[in-house]
């Protein structure tokens, strides 16, 4: 195992091998790959793309832009990738996730936002978007 972020391990091959570029803009198409084990590297970066975060290097090395939400460590996303993987190739991968669930998964990106704070911003979220697809079992 090559690496880790957080308690995630990240295999070496996965270490090594550079970030695809977001594929999927759909956030339907996004929810379904990432259900989907072979596709959760290309959901996961266009995730975090289609809601602004960029990814810098591991060593803080690039510069988001100006219009970047947030940002992410290359390990840190590939982080995220092995946690949708473990999701996706889970026994209970049928079952509906929580907000809570999604906030537990993030909150080492999220500093100082609370789960209700996290709820709240996706609610308000959804009330401005409200034709937003939701992926029926839920993400996260």
């Amino acid at each position: 195992m090559a690496g880790t972020s957080s308690d995630v391990t990240i295999p070496a091959e996965a270490a090594r091998a550079a970030l695809p570029g977001p594929s999927l803009t759909e956030p339907f198409a996004i929810g379904e790959a990432l259900h989907d084990p072979n596709r959760v590297a290309d959901a996961v970066v266009s995730m975090l793309g289609l809601i602004g975060v960029e990814t810098i290097a591991d060593d803080g090395t690039g510069q988001a832009s100006a219009s970047a939400r947030g940002l992410l460590t290359e390990s840190e996303v590939r982080a995220l990738i092995q946690m949708g993987k473990a999701d996706a190739d889970a026994p209970d991968a049928d079952q509906p996730r929580t907000v809570k669930n999604l906030h537990s998964a993030l909150a080492s990106s999220l500093p100082n936002v609370s789960v209700e704070t996290f709820a709240e911003l996706i609610a308000r979220h959804f009330a401005q978007r409200p034709d937003d697809p939701v992926e029926p079992r839920g993400v996260g």
